[in-house]
């Protein structure tokens, strides 16, 4: 959307699929990944930042939500079992991806405030991977949950380290080595599809 709006150089778009594809493969690079997200939002204030995700979200992503995962957060939430979102984006970019899924709370990287604006640091992990792992674990410990009764639904390799620690792991629409592991853990594998493929 940025690209779109003509805020950053044409040739992020390329850099972004560039970290997107890595991420697939489980092979992000954490440090250099983490500035190029975060240098958008140095000096900004959270309400531009916060209207910007709004629109991101309404051009880009609303009608990109699978049915199948409205149903099933509905299917735990009629149970009375909250349903979070644990991912490594920032609040300001999940937050109306959560609201719009009705979900009770979200984990995950947090950014750094300093006089009103993002210093363009975060405070606390970097949820990918082991700092993924770490997040969840730390949020259901301070809810009283137990990880191993939790239930985590994730599409890319890059969280086999929470695949292989929680109760019940889930692959979504799983590549094929993703998929291979999920055989071989005796992990649940769906497919999902959005409307239009239905």
């Amino acid at each position: 959307m940025l690209a779109d709006l003509g805020m950053v150089p044409e040739e992020h778009r390329a850099k972004q699929q560039h970290y997107v594809d890595l991420h697939a493969a489980g092979q992000t690079p954490e440090k250099e990944h983490l500035e190029f997200i975060l240098r958008e939002f140095i000096g900004q204030t959270p309400d531009r930042m916060e209207s910007l995700a709004r629109d991101n979200f309404q051009k880009y992503i609303s009608d990109k939500i699978y049915p199948h995962a409205r149903m099933e957060i509905e299917m735990w939430k009629d149970r009375g079992i909250p349903v979070v979102m644990l991912s490594g984006s920032t609040r300001v970019m999940v937050t109306p991806i959560a609201a719009a899924l009705g979900l009770s709370d979200v984990a995950c990287t947090e950014l750094e405030l300093e006089d009103g604006t993002y210093t363009g640091r975060i405070v606390g992990l970097f949820c990918i991977r082991d700092g993924k792992l770490k997040r969840g674990l730390q949020y259901c410990r301070d809810r009283g949950i137990d990880f191993r009764c939790a239930v985590y639904y994730g599409d890319s390799i890059s969280d086999i380290q929470i695949f292989e620690k929680v109760g019940q792991a889930v692959a979504v629409n799983p590549n094929e080595k993703l998929k291979a592991l999920a055989r071989e853990n005796n992990w649940r594998v769906v497919k999902w599809e959005r409307r239009k493929d239905l």
